[in-house]
């Protein structure tokens, strides 16, 4: 843009005045981005002004000299932001570009200011409307109503945050001094080692910057924010501390970027980083740091900056990129517990009941085992028996029957066949021979051959021992059969 469409102006009051509060890491979605980023640039431009003239040439004037080659960085005020937001809103609206009121300002307006009033000449102006070039509240009142007091002033009618720092900070100077004049006053109050505090407003195409010549801020992280330089999209923080700057990263919707120091010294620097890909708008993202000592702070506090937004800040807060260590290991012992339980001296009842003497004796089993003479190798048979059969001593009936006389062998047909009694033998089991006849002798030595052609005829004494005998060996095959099932 060239020089003759831009504006700008600034003001340099000579106290230096006490702001009413510091810039508490910027936790208002309400400052405008472009605002957050005048901020930054300003304090990249105080940490090492060698290299921020580099390119002004012939129209910075006054020698390099003239001005400190690092200085304290200027903390966010929130007093001075509105006293700065509010003259950018009563210009624009106004079309107007000076220092001094272009109307007589109400009394309440730094109460009314944003809520009840937003800053048009309506509510802001007792006339109800500001006319340009008159002379009605003075700046250093205007600024006294919403902080305590102000230590200079810049104006600036220009597109972005770039183009209004560069026009402020390379104006042509036209002198040789170092003094402060109407054309370098804008570098001249950026360049203030004087100053400590500062509040920007944006709006339309009209920046204010005021600054103010204390602050009890004292953050690691003065400033930070994201802007555009022609097409390089850059995300920069201004770190400010004693101790020496070990690590510093962007956290961009939860995706962590290292930063590189970019200007300035260990201990005041500028970190940045070119290279992340536009993100959509809204996206969130905040700075973090960690000095030598392992301390952490981050930018800001609380929350989220927000890119291209309708608020440049969101109380969303993202995941750490830099706490990720674990807690150190708690070894401390607890206190030893010395305090010995108090003894039992207590004794139990002695239990001198004696149990009743059992003098009860089990009944002795004198029965022997069945004497086991089966041979190797047949398992199957039980044992033998060798309970003899009761002798019987039953005499049979006297046979007193008369033998027939002698006949005549023709008679023997007339003659009916008699009933023939053998007689019983008495022998004992053991005097038996298995392989006798069945057939006994009689007293005569001859066969009795009708004993068994007669059915009537009774059994013999031997014929009962040879069916207990039968009787024997079959109870001996039955319990052999059982055993075995």
């Amino acid at each position: 843009m060239q020089k003759k469409d831009i504006l700008s102006c600034s003001l340099l009051i000579g106290a230096l005045f006490i702001p009413t509060c510091a810039f508490g890491y910027g936790e208002d979605g309400s400052i405008p981005e472009e605002a957050r980023a005048i901020h930054l640039l300003t304090n990249e431009a105080r940490c090492n002004t060698k290299e921020a003239l580099a390119n002004c040439g012939s129209m910075c004037s006054e020698k390099l000299s003239c001005h400190k080659e690092s200085m304290p960085p200027l903390y966010w005020d929130t007093g001075l932001y509105h006293a700065a937001q509010f003259y950018s809103v009563l210009l624009s609206e106004a079309k107007c570009m000076q220092h001094d009121t272009p109307c007589t300002l109400v009394s309440t307006l730094g109460q009314d200011f944003p809520d009840k009033c937003n800053g048009s000449a309506s509510c802001a102006c007792k006339e109800g409307k500001a006319t340009c070039k008159s002379k009605g509240t003075s700046t250093w009142d205007r600024i006294k109503m919403f902080a305590k007091n102000a230590s200079g002033e810049n104006l600036a009618s220009a597109i972005g945050a770039l183009g209004t720092f560069n026009l402020w900070l390379l104006e042509d100077g036209k002198g040789d001094g170092c003094e402060f004049t109407m054309n370098n006053g804008h570098r001249m109050n950026i360049l203030n080692s004087s100053h400590r505090a500062v509040g920007i407003g944006y709006y339309g195409s009209i920046s204010t910057q005021d600054f103010a010549g204390s602050s009890a801020e004292k953050s690691p992280i003065s400033a930070g924010s994201h802007y555009k330089d022609q097409k390089t999209l850059w995300f920069k923080l201004h770190y400010y501390a004693q101790t020496a700057i070990d690590k510093a990263v962007v956290s961009v919707n939860g995706n962590c970027t290292d930063l590189e120091k970019t200007r300035g010294t260990p201990t005041n620097s500028v970190w940045g980083t070119s290279g992340i890909e536009t993100p959509a708008d809204c996206t969130p993202y905040f700075f973090e740091v960690k000095d030598a000592n392992g301390t952490i702070s981050r930018y800001p506090t609380e929350g989220s900056l927000l890119f291209h937004c309708d608020k440049s800040w969101s109380d969303q807060t993202l995941a750490s990129c830099l706490d990720i260590t674990e807690p150190p290991e708690d070894k401390t012992e607890p206190p030893e517990d010395k305090t010995e339980p108090p003894e039992d001296k207590t004794e139990p009842p002695e239990d001198k009941t004696e149990p009743p003497e059992d003098k009860t004796e089990p009944p002795e089993d004198k029965t022997e085992p069945p004497e086991d003479k089966t041979e190797p190798g047949d398992n199957t048979e039980p044992p033998e028996d060798k309970t003899e059969p009761p002798e019987d001593k039953t005499e049979p009936p006297e046979d007193k029957t008369e033998p027939p006389k002698d006949t005549d062998p023709a008679d023997d047909d007339k003659t009916k066949p008699t009933t023939d009694t053998p007689k019983p033998t008495n022998k004992p089991d053991s005097e038996d021979d298995p392989n006798a006849n069945d057939d006994d002798e009689d007293e005569s030595g001859s066969s009795d051959s009708n004993c068994s052609a007669n059915p009537l005829s009774a059994p013999s004494p031997l014929t009962f021992g040879f069916i207990g005998l039968a009787f024997g060996l079959l109870l001996r095959l039955r319990r052999r059969n059982i055993r075995h099932f």
